[in-house]
């Protein structure tokens, strides 16, 4: 049974934000958004299935995931011992998401599987980076930057540019390469 600290229980208006997001509308079409980084756009499903399975982009998602958990294993122990259950909860929130996310894909020429897995690990980064940034500002931060991707349509789907390196609990460095965007 999960503790009832306030940061032990889930953001359901973050969720509940996340289930409003216009998902997909936008995919393929030019961007419209002024982002703070370098990104480039993707026009072709085959561009899209070739960027969502580059080791690359695996690796800095991982990357990401596991500099939160760094960071907050070293500065917030106690509170992360939730995390599992935390990640359990948030999954269940998402239930919505690899069905319209699967659908969408069929719908257009993208690896279903890939595509749906691909958005379900952000959304459950976006999910605990918010959670635990209300625990402490510093949270290292790298989902939450594709977040107004997601309000304007379009997906992150890959990265050009050097793997990232493990960094302890430090924050992405978003200029080391170009965001893939659809």
């Amino acid at each position: 049974m999960m503790n009832r600290s306030p940061f032990s229980t889930l953001d359901h208006g973050f969720v509940d934000r996340l289930k409003q997001l216009p998902l997909f509308a936008c995919c393929g079409q030019p961007l419209t958004l002024h982002l703070p980084f370098a990104y480039k756009m993707l026009q072709t499903p085959l561009a899209v299935n070739q960027a969502l399975g580059a080791v690359v982009w695996e690796n800095f998602t991982l990357e990401a995931q596991n500099r939160l958990t760094v960071f907050l294993h070293l500065k917030h122990n106690r509170q992360y011992q939730n995390w599992n259950t935390l990640v359990d909860a948030y999954k269940q929130e998402l239930q919505f998401l690899p069905p319209l996310a699967q659908r969408f894909a069929t719908a257009n020429d993208l690896e279903p599987l890939p595509f749906a897995h691909d958005c379900q690990w952000i959304f459950l980064g976006l999910c605990m980076e918010n959670h635990y940034s209300q625990l402490d500002a510093r949270v290292p931060i790298t989902f939450q930057r594709f977040l107004p991707l997601y309000e304007a349509g379009h997906v992150p789907c890959g990265w050009e540019g050097e793997a990232p390196e493990e960094s302890g609990c430090r924050a992405m460095d978003f200029s080391a390469g170009t965001l893939l965007v659809y």
